[in-house]
């Protein structure tokens, strides 16, 4: 394995580990307020969907990851933005196409995962106690 190869795997570990530790630190947060509420609701959902598993599919086939590991390999093998496609292979996938060496990571988990997370009761943040008056 190469340093470069090295490298983007740490990139994609670390990416994954401050996910998890965002979302753990998430639940310790108290919030008063409906606008309040409803941004940590939409920001857990989405750090849920992340965490997602999807398949990466490229010239070695589909190989299982979580969606925040797939950015960086994305981001490594895209040449610029206007090389990004949407393809919809039965699942909606974004990648590259072949001029930028045919990557494709599927997202329809992570919406998934998203609209779940919205609905479930996981996402609500905990309200503020109040402070009894003496």
């Amino acid at each position: 394995m190469s340093q470069h190869d090295a490298q983007m795997l740490a990139i994609a570990g670390a990416s994954l580990a401050a996910v998890i530790a965002a979302m753990y630190l998430m639940r310790f947060i108290r919030i008063d307020g409906a606008f309040g509420r409803s941004a940590y609701r939409v920001v857990f959902s989405v750090l849920a969907g992340l965490l997602a598993p999807t398949l990466v599919v490229g010239g070695h086939g589909a190989l299982p990851a979580p969606f925040i590991a797939c950015l960086p390999l994305l981001a490594h093998n895209t040449t610029s933005i206007a090389a990004l496609e949407l393809a919809g292979y039965g699942l909606l996938a974004i990648g590259t196409g072949i001029g930028g060496g045919e990557m494709w990571v599927f997202t329809l988990p992570t919406l998934l995962v998203f609209a779940l997370m919205m609905a479930l009761p996981w996402s609500r943040a905990k309200r503020r106690r109040s402070r009894a008056r003496g």
